[in-house]
C-alpha cells in the first residue's frame, strides 16, 4: 500500500512560486490526520459562503468536499470526520526510544 505525507512548504508572499522550498515531509499518523481534517474543514467552510448565494455553487461545492472525504477515508486509515468529533479514531503507538535507536 502506498504512503501518504504532508509536506510542509515554505511561500513568500508576493513571489508566486518563485523561492517556494519545503520545510518538511512526514508520514506521522497524527499529521496526515490533522491535515486531512483540515482540509476537509476548508473545504465545507468555502462550501457555506456560498450558501444563500447560489444554491448551485453550493451544492457543488459541498458535493467536492463529501468526495475528498471519502477520498481520504479510504487512504488514511486513522482518518475520522472533523464533523464526527466523537468517533474514535485507531492511530498506531510510536515507541520513541525504538525511533531514536536506544
Amino acid at each position: 500500500m502506498a504512503d501518504v505525507e504532508v509536506i510542509l512548504m515554505y511561500r513568500p508572499s508576493g513571489f508566486e512560486g518563485h523561492g517556494e522550498f519545503r520545510l518538511a515531509r512526514t508520514s506521522a499518523s497524527g499529521a496526515v490526520v490533522a491535515v486531512a481534517q483540515a482540509a476537509v474543514a476548508e473545504a465545507r467552510a468555502a462550501a457555506s459562503l456560498y450558501d444563500g448565494l447560489d444554491p448551485g455553487l453550493a451544492g457543488a461545492s459541498r458535493a467536492e468536499a463529501d468526495r475528498l472525504e471519502e477520498v481520504l477515508r479510504q487512504i488514511v486509515p486513522s482518518y475520522s470526520s472533523p464533523t464526527e468529533p466523537g468517533r474514535p479514531r485507531l492511530v498506531p503507538l510510536v515507541d520513541h526510544d525504538r525511533e531514536a535507536g536506544r
